[in-house]
């Protein structure tokens, strides 16, 4: 490679060209994935290089001054460690001082091993900013409990809390997610009269025939959740025994339906009927789920709040 910048400096000694210098030529190429630029500037109709600049600040440990700011912030700082250190003995001037591409290539698989398991600090800052009301505290230990207790985000669309292991725990509201299939009782399915936590309050599913587009945005990643949906009876189950649902469900990619049967009650005052398990991959997930009566066990109109996203107790 002889253009400007990822030229190695022996060939300028010895005038031909050796694996080694393949090897130089490519720890540029990682230098310009850190830093998120070409290794040289073109000005005044001359090329300048930008590789030593590199070199200097790896050596005197100050690559914080031209590393990539967002690359920055999205990797483990060990893994950008080991991608750094590798790429700065690919520049060394003697051919013994660099090492083989067999070991660049061990190191950049280290360091992407160390990368696929890094969960990227949550901006609580940017999730405040669509809280309502807006979130008034002092401390991260008060924010920490004012996480504990529930608050709304997404302007009122999204129930966010911790649980006692820093999970998060994320309800999409009914309003937010849900797409009725057929409503032929109210011009407006939704009411305010059963303290829902969202302003729009519930969605009433008179007959049982409605599908969810779920999209989260606050899941903790590698966490195993349960995926529930949170509901009310129109009346109330007066005998006492558990709630007894008989919905049937299922994700609109495929043909066969579930049907869930019983309830658990919570703490909240809802009914919770748990849907699916999963494990977060990242923050997000795009669920459709497709709701419809069983009419063997047909019961009382639904009221449905929304669909939960709650960690898994851990045994």
């Amino acid at each position: 490679m002889r253009t400007p910048g990822y030229l190695d400096p022996q060939y300028l000694e010895k005038y031909f060209l050796t694996k080694e210098s393949d090897v130089y030529s490519f720890g540029v190429v990682l230098f310009e994935v850190l830093c998120g630029r070409l290794c040289f500037e073109y000005n005044d109709g001359q090329f300048h290089s930008l590789v030593q600049r590199w070199k200097q600040s790896s050596e005197e440990k100050k690559l914080d001054h031209v590393i990539f700011r967002d690359l920055k912030q999205q990797m483990d700082p060990s893994s950008l460690e080991i991608f750094s250190n590798i790429a700065y003995q690919c520049l060394q001037k003697t051919y013994e001082l660099r090492p083989t591409m067999a070991r660049v290539v061990e190191e950049l698989e280290i360091a992407l091993e160390i990368q696929e398991t890094y969960d990227v600090p949550m901006d609580y800052e940017e999730m405040m900013a669509t809280a309502v009301p807006p979130l008034l505290y002092k401390s991260q230990e008060e924010l920490n409990t004012l996480f504990s207790k529930g608050v709304l985000l997404n302007m009122g669309k999204t129930w966010f809390s911790l649980n006692k292991n820093g999970e998060h725990c994320e309800m999409i509201s009914a309003a937010e997610c849900l797409i009725p299939i057929a409503s032929i009782y109210h011009k407006d399915p939704y009411s305010s009269e059963y303290n829902s936590r969202f302003k729009m309050g519930s969605y009433l599913a008179y007959n049982r025939k409605f599908k969810t587009r779920v999209r989260t945005q606050f899941l903790s990643p590698k966490t195993v959740y349960a995926v529930n949906l949170v509901f009310k009876f129109m009346k109330k189950n007066p005998t006492g025994e558990p709630p007894y649902v008989a919905l049937e469900y299922k994700l609109a990619e495929n043909t066969k339906s579930s049907i869930v049967q019983l309830a658990d009650e919570r703490e909240d005052g809802w009914l919770m009927a748990k849907l699916y398990e999963l494990t977060s991959d990242s923050r997000n997930v795009d669920l459709e789920i497709v709701f419809e009566s069983s009419k063997k066990y047909y019961s009382s109109v639904l009221v449905i709040e929304g669909i939960e996203f709650r960690p898994l107790e851990k045994a």
